[in-house]
């Protein structure tokens, strides 16, 4: 959901929020079954002052989600060489 208002020539605003779930269904290395299910809310904020049709200053806030690679995830040892 966003909502967006110009307050004036000069303001103008806007404000959402976004709405995630997950839900986990796998298996650990020592083999235990893992099931997690979560949700989670993710607003944003922005701002806007235009003082001249040259300039514009934006002041923002958003709350991101930080997910791990397709590599972090994959459960098996790789070995790049002996020694690592």
């Amino acid at each position: 959901i966003t909502l967006s208002k110009a307050f004036n020539e000069k303001w103008e605003g806007k404000a959402g929020i976004r709405y995630e779930f997950t839900s986990l269904d796998g298996i650990s290395r020592n083999g235990e079954n893992v099931h997690s299910n979560y949700g989670k809310w993710f607003p944003s904020l922005y701002l806007t002052y235009k003082p001249s049709t040259k300039n514009i200053f934006t002041l923002s806030y958003s709350k991101r989600i930080s997910r791990p690679s397709a590599r972090a995830l994959n459960p098996t040892t790789i070995y790049l060489d002996p020694y690592s």
